[in-house]
């Protein structure tokens, strides 16, 4: 379980967080791809209510799948090349928002802070 407050004091989440109350069950997984961290998390974000405008106005009972995850490019970790990661988010927040909502972008992580290389948000037309 991970409580609104929680999420409050994650620096990342702390402004979407600010408009959440409630608690929700989610699921992690966490590795390793040669010494560079790896993760995904998962949630039907039940028990968490969003105070959003709509179409991002969720009530606590609702169900809306959620999944971020962080895996390193497996090109970038061949010798010579600078580490890059994918990050990406995908959300089913059912009829306010059919198709859902999907973020992906691409970080250069070679240097001193992580630089994007390329992203795309999706939402479907209305």
């Amino acid at each position: 379980q991970v409580s609104a407050e929680a999420l409050q004091q994650i620096p990342a989440l702390e402004g979407l967080a600010r408009y959440a109350s409630g608690t929700t069950s989610y699921s992690a997984t966490v590795g390793l791809r040669q010494g560079w961290l790896e993760a995904s998390v998962s949630s039907a974000l039940r028990g968490l209510q969003l105070n959003l405008p709509e179409p991002l106005n969720k009530p606590a009972g609702a169900d809306w799948p959620l999944r971020l995850e962080r895996i390193m490019v497996p090109a970038s970790l061949q010798a010579g090349r600078r580490p890059q990661d994918q990050i990406s988010l995908q959300l089913s927040p059912g009829a306010s928002l059919p198709g859902g909502l999907s973020l992906n972008y691409v970080r250069d992580l070679g240097g001193t802070t992580a630089q994007v290389l390329a992203g795309d948000v999706a939402a479907p037309k209305s």
